[in-house]
């Protein structure tokens, strides 16, 4: 709404943000997501980039990973073939959740 409405947020006031602009969207100008997005819900937690979801269950220790594109049901786990890009989003949802938590603690205000 800010990137709509044309308001920038003066520096000292910028804090993390969850969100992305969708104004590139409307205007035809984005094509692919900025950066993954992370979701966490109980023990659930997921990651979802332009290609691939990574989705983990806390509670049942279970890692998996799927590919959108080529099976946007999410029918086939490639984790265990494509440890790399497992990893690699689990690296970046730990970052997110670390992120989560300190926003909570009011850390970054």
């Amino acid at each position: 709404m800010l990137d709509v409405l044309g308001y920038q947020i003066p520096e000292s006031r910028i804090r993390p943000c969850d969100g992305v602009s969708l104004l590139p969207l409307i205007e035809g100008r984005m094509n692919k997501r900025p950066r993954p997005i992370g979701f966490e819900s109980g023990d659930q937690v997921s990651l979802v980039d332009n290609r691939y979801k990574l989705y983990m269950n806390q509670k049942e220790k279970t890692c998996e990973l799927y590919d959108l594109i080529t099976d946007p049901g999410e029918t086939a786990n490639i984790a265990s073939s494509h440890p790399g890009i497992a990893e690699r989003m689990k690296q970046t949802l730990d970052s997110w959740r670390a992120s989560c938590r300190e926003s909570l603690q009011g850390k970054d205000y």
